[in-house]
């Protein structure tokens, strides 16, 4: 059975790359489904938008900040990619 770096290199796509334009696709969708819900709640989609941005940039910057306790705790990364 292959691997999926194995089937990625193969069409010369490089698993990096892939991996983090997905975590992009994946906020992006998010976003717009947070959007269209809120324009219902909030009545505007401007108030929607910018109320959405500021929650994803907030939040990200959290996970930010437990992602740096955790590696000075620990001494070690939480997540590894190995190449």
């Amino acid at each position: 059975m292959h691997h999926l770096r194995d089937v990625l290199t193969l069409f010369f796509i490089q698993p990096l790359p892939v991996f983090f334009s997905a975590i992009g696709l994946g906020f992006m969708f998010t976003e717009v489904t947070l959007i269209q819900k809120f324009i219902l709640f909030l009545g505007n989609p401007i108030y929607s938008l910018a109320v959405i941005l500021a929650a994803v940039l907030q939040c990200a910057a959290v996970f930010y900040l437990i992602a740096l306790i955790a590696l000075r705790r620990f001494g070690q990364p939480v997540l590894q990619i190995n190449k």
